[in-house]
Formats: C-alpha cells, sequence, structure tokens
C-alpha cells in the first residue's frame, strides 16, 4: 500500500486527538468527504497507529450498502470482533454485569438479562452497557473505536454513536466516524452538527489532493517517475480524488475522455477487475456479495479448491482487499466503490446464485445469526428453499419490530410474504401479514396497516385458523374505530377462548372500556382475572392485576386499586410485551396522581410507554402519550410544555388521520389554550371537535366538558354553564381529567351561585378523596369556597391552605396556586394575603397562566402590592431562547424541531411570538440579533 500523501495536517490533528484520547480526554472526530477522497485510508493509518502503540485496543466497523437496514450492524460488527479475539477469562471479565448487552450481542459469556416490558427502556440500558463496556476496555488499554461509511448505518447506529461519544469526555477513548458529506441526512445530520457545536474541530472535512500530492501518489504507484502526458492526464481526470488516480494508473488508462466521474470510477475499476486473473476477480465477487459476512470459515466453505489462502494474500497484496483480524479472520473489499461496481457488473442471476451460496454456508456455520442470513435470503430468490426463508425473514422482521426499526421489518416481511403467497404457504401468511401490519402502524402508514389486517384474516379464514382470524379481524375493527369507524362488536366474543395471549386481552379491554356499563366492565375484570388464573406468563399475571385495579376502581378504593397496578408493573416488567407493559403503566400513572404521587406518575408515562413499541400494536398511543405528558405539565405548573406536548400528539393524529385521538387531541388543547388565556384559539378548537368529531364516548365527553366549562370561567361567562350530573364511569375512564372536571365544574357552580350542584360536586370529590389524597384535597377547596359563598371567608382560610400546601407537595403547582389565591382573597389579614398572593403570582407568571395572573395582580394592587406585569418586549422565555439561539446557528425549522424534540408547527408558532417580542421584520434579523446575543464564552 503506498504512503499517504497529501493528508499531513489532517493527520496530526488527528494523531493531537489520539493523544488526547491517551490522556484520558476522550475525543470524537467525524472525517467526511466525498467518494473516494480518501477517508478509508487515512482513518486506517491513524487506527493502525492506534494498535501499534499498544495502548488502544481498536475495534473497527462499517456500514455497508447491503445492510442500510439492518439494525447497529456496524457496531455489532466491531464489539464481536473484538470480543472473539479476546481469551474467555478476559471477556468474561469484561462483560460480568452486562446483561443488557446481550439485547445488541448474543454471547455465551454475558450474564442473562431480564426483559423489561419496555424497548425504550431496554434501548437505553443497552446504550448504555456499549457505553459501560468500552469505558471498561478503555481501563485495561484504552479503546479506539472507528466506524467506516456511516452514511450507510441504520438510524440506531448513529444515535448510539451519538450517546457514546457524550460518555468519554473522561475516558482513554477515541471515536472516529467516516460519512460522505453529500449523503448525511436525518440521524447522521443531527450527530454531525452536535458535534461541530461542542467542538469546531471534531470535523475534518478531506478535500482534493493538491497536483504535487497527485504527482507523489502516482510516482509511488507506478515506482519510477510518470511521464509528463500521463502525469498530466491522471491530473486532470481524478480531480484529486485518491482512488480515481489510483485507479486510473493501475488501469494504465491515460487517454483523457469526457464522462463524469461516476462513469470514470466504473471504467477505472472494470479495467481493474479484468485485469485480475479468473480466480482472484471470482473470489473478490463472493467477498463483495458477502459485504460484513465474509469470514474466513464462510469463504472456506464456499471456495473449491485449494488456493484460497493463496488467492486472498494476491488480492491483499493488490490492494482490493483488506484483511480484518480477529478470532477468525474476514476480509473485505478494500473501497466500497470497488465493491460497488464488482456488485453491479454481475448479472441478477450471478448475484442471487452468488446470495443463496452465502446464505446455504453461514446457515451451516452460524444459523442463528441472522444478521448475517437475511440479507442473503432476501436476494437470493428462488433459490433457496423458500420454507427457510421464509423463517429467516420472519426472524429479521421480528427482530427488527422488537428493536423498533419499523423500515426494516416492512422490508424483510414483505419480503417473506410474497414467498409465502408465491409458494401458497397459507398457513404461515396470516401471522406474517399481522406482524407486517405492526410494522405499518410503527411506521404511521395506517391504510396499509388496514389492508395487511384485511388480508391477514381472509388468509386465516382460509385456513380454518378461527383464533388466528378472530384476533385479526379484531385488530382492523379497532384501528378503523380510532380513525372514526364504528366501536369493535365483542358482545358475541369470549376473550379465554379467542385470544391467547396477555396483549390481545388487553387491547380487547382498553376498546371495551370506552363505552362499557358498569356490569360489563365487572365482567371485563373478572375474564382478565381469570386468563390470569390459566395463564402462567407475567404478562398474564400483569394483566389479572389490572383486572383487580378495575374492580377496587368500580368499588370506589383507588388504595386497592394502587396496589394492584403497582403488582402489575412488578410483573409486566418481568416480560418482554409492550402492549401490557403500557396498559399496566397506564393504570398506575392515573392511580399515582389520584394519590397525590406525581412523580410516579410521570415516571410511569416514560417507563411503560415507549413509542417505537407501543405503536406497533395501537397507534393512537404515540398521542395518548403525548396528551399524558401534557396533564403532567399543566399540573406541575408549565404550560408551554404543556401546549408543546400536546400539538406534538396531535399532529401525530393528524399525520395519520387518527380521528378519535385528533378529537381527544383538541379537547385537551382548549382546555390548555383557555388556561393560558388563548381563548380564541381554545373556541376554535372546539368548534373543530363540534363539526367533525362530537362523540359520546364516556372519556371524550368529560374532556368535553372540562374544556368547555374552563373556557366559560376564563372569559366570565360561568353563568353560561349548567349543573354537572356526576357519572362516574366518565371519571373511571381517566381519573386525571375526571378530578380536573370536577374542580373545574366546582368553580363554576360557585361563580353563578348553584348552591345545590357545587355541593354535589363537594361531596363526589369528598367521596372520591375517601381512598385518594389529590380529590380528597380538592374537596376541600370546594368546601372552602361554598364557604367565601356563604359568608364565612374564616372558616375557608385554613382549609384553602391546607389543600394548598397539600397540592403543592404532591407537586401539582398550577392546582395549588389556584386554591391559594382563593385562600388570599379570604385571608383574615393582608400580611397574610400578601404572602399569598405572592407565591400565587410567582406560579402563574411562570406557567403562563394569564387569567390566573391577571386575577393575582389584580388582589395584589388592592393589598398595595407592586405586581409584576407581563414580560416586557425584548424578553423572551427559555424556550424562545433555544429556538432563537439554534435559529443564529443557521438550522431551519425543521432541524431546530428535530433538535429540541418539538414539532415543526409549535416551532412555527415559537418563531411567531419571537418576531413579535423582538419587533423583528425577518429571519435573517432574527440571525443577526441571536449572533448579537450569544452569551459570552
Amino acid at each position: 500500500m503506498p504512503a499517504l500523501v497529501g493528508r499531513d495536517a489532517e493527520r496530526q490533528m488527528l494523531l493531537a486527538a489520539l493523544e488526547s484520547a491517551r490522556a484520558a480526554s476522550g475525543r470524537i472526530v467525524l472525517l467526511s468527504g466525498e467518494a473516494g477522497i480518501g477517508k478509508s485510508r487515512l482513518a486506517s493509518e491513524i487506527a493502525e497507529i492506534a494498535a501499534q502503540k499498544g495502548s488502544f485496543a481498536v475495534l473497527t466497523g462499517r456500514g455497508h450498502p447491503l445492510h442500510t437496514g439492518l439494525a447497529y450492524a456496524p457496531i455489532v460488527a466491531a464489539l464481536r470482533r473484538h470480543l472473539t479475539s479476546l481469551p474467555d477469562r478476559d471477556a468474561t471479565e469484561i462483560l460480568r454485569g452486562l446483561a443488557d448487552l446481550s439485547r445488541l450481542l448474543p454471547d455465551s459469556r454475558l450474564p442473562p438479562c431480564e426483559p423489561l416490558g419496555d424497548p425504550e427502556l431496554e434501548r437505553t440500558r443497552m446504550f448504555e452497557a456499549v457505553a459501560d463496556l468500552i469505558g471498561r476496555l478503555a481501563e485495561r488499554t484504552g479503546v479506539f473505536l472507528y466506524v467506516d461509511d456511516v452514511h450507510w448505518a441504520d438510524r440506531g447506529t448513529v444515535e448510539l454513536l451519538h450517546f457514546i461519544g457524550r460518555t468519554i469526555a473522561d475516558q482513554r477513548v477515541m471515536l472516529l466516524a467516516t460519512y460522505r458529506s453529500g449523503e448525511a441526512e436525518g440521524p447522521l445530520r443531527e450527530l454531525a452538527m452536535a458535534v461541530r457545536r461542542n467542538d469546531p474541530d471534531a470535523e475534518l472535512i478531506l478535500a482534493p489532493l493538491s497536483d504535487t500530492a497527485v504527482a507523489d501518489l502516482t510516482r509511488q504507484l507506478l515506482g519510477t517517475d510518470p511521464t509528463a502526458e500521463l502525469l498530466r492526464n491522471v491530473t486532470v481526470r481524478a480531480k484529486g480524488v485518491p482512488l480515481f488516480v489510483t485507479a486510473l494508473v493501475h488501469s494504465g488508462q491515460s487517454r483523457l475522455r469526457p464522462e463524469r466521474l461516476p462513469a470514470i470510477v466504473r471504467d477505472v475499476v472494470v479495467g481493474r477487475l479484468h485485469r485480475l486473473a479468473a480466480r482472484e476477480r471470482r473470489l473478490l465477487e463472493i467477498i463483495a456479495v458477502a459485504g460484513d459476512s465474509g469470514s474466513e470459515d464462510v469463504l472456506h466453505e464456499l471456495w473449491s479448491g485449494d488456493d484460497l489462502d493463496q488467492t486472498l494474500r494476491q488480492l491483499v497484496i493488490e490492494g482490493m482487499i483488506d484483511e480484518q483480524a480477529g478470532r477468525i479472520l474476514s476480509y473485505r473489499v478494500a473501497h466500497p466503490l470497488y465493491a460497488e461496481v464488482a456488485y453491479a457488473e454481475l448479472t441478477t442471476a450471478q448475484r442471487r446464485a452468488l446470495h443463496a451460496a452465502l446464505a446455504t454456508a453461514i446457515d451451516r456455520l452460524h444459523p442463528d445469526d441472522v444478521l448475517s442470513l437475511a440479507p442473503h435470503y432476501r436476494a437470493a430468490g428462488a433459490l433457496v428453499d423458500p420454507a427457510r426463508t421464509i423463517e429467516v425473514l420472519a426472524s429479521a422482521g421480528k427482530r427488527a419490530l422488537r428493536v423498533g426499526s419499523g423500515d426494516e421489518a416492512m422490508r424483510y416481511l414483505e419480503a417473506a410474504i410474497a414467498i409465502a403467497r408465491s409458494t401458497d404457504d397459507g398457513a404461515r401468511l396470516a401471522p406474517l401479514l399481522g406482524d407486517l401490519a405492526r410494522a405499518y402502524q410503527g411506521l404511521g402508514k395506517l391504510d396499509e396497516a388496514a389492508r395487511a389486517l384485511a388480508d391477514g384474516a381472509a388468509a386465516a379464514e382460509e385456513q380454518g385458523d378461527s383464533s388466528q382470524q378472530s384476533q385479526l379481524s379484531y385488530r382492523l375493527a379497532l384501528l378503523r374505530s380510532e380513525r372514526g369507524g364504528s366501536i369493535p362488536n365483542t358482545s358475541t366474543v369470549d376473550p379465554l377462548e379467542v385470544w391467547k395471549t396477555a396483549d390481545t386481552v388487553h387491547i380487547w379491554m382498553v376498546a371495551d372500556l370506552r363505552h362499557g356499563t358498569s356490569d360489563q366492565l365487572r365482567g371485563i375484570a373478572d375474564k382478565m382475572i381469570i386468563f390470569a388464573e390459566r395463564t402462567p406468563s407475567a404478562a398474564a399475571q400483569a394483566v389479572g392485576c389490572s383486572g383487580r385495579a378495575l374492580h377496587a376502581m368500580l368499588d370506589g378504593d383507588y388504595e386497592i386499586a394502587l396496589r394492584a397496578a403497582r403488582d402489575g408493573m412488578t410483573f409486566a416488567v418481568q416480560d418482554d410485551n409492550p402492549v401490557v407493559t403500557s396498559g399496566t403503566a397506564r393504570w398506575l400513572f392515573m392511580l399515582s396522581v389520584l394519590a397525590g404521587d406525581l412523580d410516579t406518575a410521570t415516571k410511569s408515562i416514560t417507563f411503560g410507554d415507549s413509542l417505537n413499541q407501543i405503536r406497533l400494536d395501537l397507534p393512537s398511543a404515540v398521542s395518548s402519550i403525548a396528551e399524558r405528558l401534557a396533564l403532567v405539565h399543566y399540573l406541575a405548573g408549565d404550560l408551554e410544555s404543556a401546549l408543546e406536548e400536546s400539538q406534538r400528539g396531535l399532529d401525530y393524529a393528524r399525520r395519520t388521520d387518527i380521528s378519535r385521538s385528533i378529537g381527544r387531541g383538541l379537547r385537551i388543547r382548549a382546555f390548555l389554550l383557555a388556561e393560558r388565556g388563548d381563548l380564541t384559539q381554545a373556541g376554535n378548537c372546539l368548534s373543530e371537535v363540534a363539526e367533525r368529531y362530537q362523540t359520546d364516548e364516556n372519556q371524550l365527553v368529560a374532556y368535553w366538558e372540562l374544556a368547555e366549562t374552563t373556557i366559560a370561567l376564563q372569559s366570565g361567562q360561568a353563568s353560561r354553564t349548567g349543573p354537572l350530573t356526576y357519572q362516574r364511569l366518565r371519571f373511571l375512564h381517566d381519573p386525571v381529567v375526571g378530578c380536573l372536571r370536577l374542580t373545574f365544574a366546582g368553580f363554576a357552580a360557585v361563580a353563578r351561585k348553584d348552591v345545590d350542584n357545587a355541593r354535589e360536586i363537594a361531596d363526589w370529590l369528598r367521596e372520591l378523596g375517601r381512598t385518594a389524597p389529590f380529590p380528597q384535597a380538592l374537596a376541600d377547596q370546594q368546601q372552602a369556597l361554598m364557604m367565601i359563598a356563604d359568608g364565612e371567608p374564616d372558616q375557608a382560610w385554613p382549609l384553602l391552605t391546607s389543600a394548598a400546601d397539600r397540592l403543592a407537595a404532591m407537586g401539582m403547582q398550577l392546582l395549588s396556586a389556584q386554591a391559594r389565591l382563593s385562600a388570599a382573597e379570604s385571608a383574615p389579614t393582608d400580611e397574610e394575603a400578601r404572602q399569598a398572593v405572592k407565591i400565587c403570582l410567582a406560579v402563574f407568571e411562570r406557567a403562563g397562566a394569564v387569567p390566573w395572573l391577571d386575577r393575582s395582580r389584580q388582589l395584589a394592587r388592592k393589598l398595595g402590592l407592586r405586581a409584576p406585569t407581563t414580560r416586557k418586549t425584548g424578553e423572551l422565555t427559555k424556550r424562545e431562547a433555544q429556538i432563537a439561539r439554534l435559529v443564529g446557528d443557521g438550522l431551519s425549522n425543521r432541524e431546530v424541531a428535530a433538535q429540541l424534540f418539538l414539532s415543526e408547527r409549535t416551532v412555527e408558532t415559537h418563531l411567531r411570538n419571537i418576531y413579535a417580542w423582538l419587533e423583528l421584520p425577518s429571519r435573517w434579523a432574527l440571525t443577526r440579533w441571536a449572533n448579537d446575543h450569544r452569551p459570552a464564552g
């Protein structure tokens, strides 16, 4: 291999980063540039230096065009290769306690890993396990992690690299990744931006070689001085790209031709291939098709004759392939463009034959290595056993679903279904179509999901599989109901006979809760308990606990219900079943709020609900999770974040056309907007609901009543509200919204002097509060408001103060401030009123609750306090300041949204507010303002 030329500056910068890592100051460096510019060559030299010094373990992984959809494939290859090179004793010691690593990398030396039932948490722990592994290796020898061609890697690989990069600041680790600069999209572009922001020197962009460097490289390749004509033609044609220089010189081409660079590359690489001996070219083609599967044992399986080692050696000497060290040697075409051209030069029949041979060889040697098997089985077509192909592709699809990669799952499952149809394998068709529907739902392709479910139900009917048919038909009906169709009818269905799994029983229960009577709900609870008694799995026990919780809630005993939900979560996390875990977490969320434990409620959302997984079975859960988070933010006193979450959920519902979620999201958003004082927008939300999304469903009626009452209160029209008719079922389906609905209905009843309804609401809250602290505090508040209305403020003061203190201790700052404001208005002394109203002013200002803030200001002025006014022109909120800074960095709205995990619509709304507050006319003016006001340092 010729010496590296023309890269002295970049080489020194990388060596400096390596020395920094050696001194326990970890670095992440990105090396980018166009195809063939020499990224891999430069990175490989730094990797060799790291290995030669003996103070770094070199871990190498590469993206590959055939494996673009394989989740985490480059990281798996890097870790597997290094771990297999270690003695068993060392590897066992290093892997001790890293059970979560087995989610990514099956290894007999890893301890067993219990499923958590929450793929998002599992993914986080897997990331942490990888980072821990690298940290342990770094303590021994330091780590040089080199991932080549990241532009071909999946999203998960890029996100994992980003995660690792954030953990190595004080470790002896250097992470070097290369990618084609013109192909950085999505997460890779976000990674590059994040790296540049943290360290402007952390990305090196390789430019074309100078003419002098081209001459040096040409001289090395020839072993003598080139002629002037050859050098001139190579310089003109190669345009400073080392790969082109090498290919042109090796091909002996010196004639100038006018083709564009891709055609030149093809010409020169084909010329190079043609110069190889027949056996060498055949082996190169095998390695090109093999990709990451070109291990020595696989090649021995495929190669006929005893000259494999000699042929491999010759290809290495000629610079056509690279040798990858490890317990088992592996080989890869030296440059991806050589591999691309070699692959493209094969006929379709030749490619299929090689893929089939590779699939067969890998299956004999490593039958459980789905990551390696699936691409070859998929590409081999009819040349491999169709039954085994379906089995492998189905396993690959299920693996992709487990790691939340919907695109990858869709590709493999569609391929498996095509084979099943062509071979008339009806027995496998229905479950494959069911899994494909899950992949489509995870991608938000609900029309395609509906077609897959319908086809699956028809296939199951043809096979006489009534259980599978019922499951898929019900899932289809449920999906249609989510999008505005009729509610699935289960009155003639016994889930214990039809649905054998915990997740399907749980989905059935969730849907029937929406319209069931009390007796029907008790019947559902009984069926859930019976299912748990008949089924030994942990997920089934979690379902049984949910049944017991439902019984307790129907009896009004929320303490018992909470204990059952906690027990259910204990069982749920033992089983890899995101639907059951999510549903159990939903019960735990609601009951934790009733218990006044907002912290546990919040954790249950993020722990039990994994968007990448739960959307596979219940697409509407994406919106409902956002809505629950919105309510948590509201209760905690952060209306801005609450509105952002509600908008995120609503955007998803609109994008996927889930009518029920749109209607629910609009109702919640109307309530939040009314609390912020945006009454026109709140009214528009309810107008849209009335026009397109009205329903008699218990939960959604409760949401409507809450929003309508709040709008009336905040617009000073409480007299237009009517008395609230309490229905336990409406409260039962969503106790959080139920408590808010009763609270605001109580405010309205007091305001319009409806004593009877106000007293009824107080009694209802008191009954709910018998076993739940949250409604108990609200009941005290309601009773105190009635005392004030009856002219007994002295008795109301201690009750309101106590309620406010208890709500604050629960973390429900906004509701606490509402109670405290009423206390301030009825305080026995002005000083006590002043102290209370100061707290209210701070909470309402911070929350952005304008109507409550205005009411607090009015009281403050009466008490002689100088009340703060709303923010002045030129002042930005924390979120607005973040967005302004990112706009100043040159990010688009989409990029800003990705950085802050917001929707583009939310970013646009913030920008309109920013322009108004700063009195700026354009985005360019905002960019200049942001740069002028950037914090020092």
